[in-house]
């Protein structure tokens, strides 16, 4: 079920929150990927063929290849060429995603940009282009159901001056989400920066601009950060696991701008991928920070 995620109370930072919990949609297909994903899960595809790119071990690359394999899809992957261990001993999201039948075409990172380039500007006959994390106005529809839900909860509750918060990588479900809510819109940059994300806002036709929050420390992207490390703890203490990249920087950013959320009824939505913390979580032990 892609819609209708429950609502919790959620103890953290000295104060209540309320969670939106889209981790909890579908074991395979959640979080932002989710919503970003309905159109394709309600409707198909629309093509034999699904072609994507990004990350060997993005969210969007392993919720592509469970719903391709549902719909008995082909599935084309384009990532920069991957290290020998991985290659050899694949492990996390891009294990699951070479067992649901995922074809990995690694590229030589000289090769990278200029494929991408030229796969966006062409359509492959009998094949759909999915852009890296699913940043395409497609994504619409699933991320406006999740705008009536979180709409009718303030309604429905009486929530005192709103607030919706979350992690941002492409800005889309952020863009979008800011367009449908009545309320505040708040995103963190977890991949880039703000006018990385103002850009692509731009290139999405988003005209209600999400207010953007950014962290007081430029932490790369995905890189293990021994703040990040202990924040997941505390939250995992809290009883709710959080991704590692993206979630975890969110509750970093907030953390640091407490005053921003005084007085207000926030609702922090849950980016799901959760699955990815397995291969994180070993490179935070291989530093000796678990």
């Amino acid at each position: 079920m892609l819609s209708d995620s429950p609502v919790c109370d959620f103890r953290f930072l000295g104060r209540g929150w309320l969670l939106k919990r889209d981790d909890l949609l579908d074991p395979e297909l959640n979080g932002n990927k989710a919503r970003k994903l309905y159109t394709f899960a309600a409707n198909g595809f629309g093509a034999d063929t699904v072609i994507s790119y990004g990350g060997a071990q993005s969210n969007a690359m392993y919720s592509l290849s469970a719903l391709a394999k549902k719909q008995n899809a082909e599935f084309i992957y384009y990532a920069k060429k991957l290290p020998d261990t991985l290659r050899h001993n694949p492990d996390g999201n891009l294990a699951t995603a070479l067992e649901n039948g995922m074809k990995l075409l690694e590229l030589e990172h000289k090769a990278y940009d200029e494929t991408i380039s030229n796969l966006l500007n062409s359509q492959p006959e009998g094949a759909i282009l999915i852009r890296q994390g699913g940043a395409d106005e497609y994504a619409k529809e699933g991320v406006r159901m999740l705008a009536d839900e979180l709409n009718e909860y303030a309604k429905s509750h009486a929530l005192k001056n709103p607030i919706a918060v979350l992690s941002a990588g492409t800005g889309t479900t952020a863009g979008y989400l800011s367009e449908y809510l009545d309320f505040e819109c708040v995103c963190v940059p977890a991949v880039s920066d703000a006018l990385f994300l103002r850009r692509e806002f731009e290139r999405l036709g988003v005209k209600k601009i999400p207010t953007i929050l950014e962290g007081a420390e430029k932490i790369p992207f995905a890189s293990p950060h021994k703040r990040l490390i202990e924040i997941y703890k505390e939250l995992l203490d809290g009883g709710v696991e959080f991704d590692l990249i993206y979630d975890a920087k969110c509750w970093l950013t907030i953390s640091e701008n407490m005053e921003f959320f005084r007085g207000r009824d926030t609702i922090f939505v849950h980016s799901g991928g959760t699955l990815g913390n397995k291969t994180q979580l070993e490179r935070y032990r291989y530093k000796g920070w678990s």
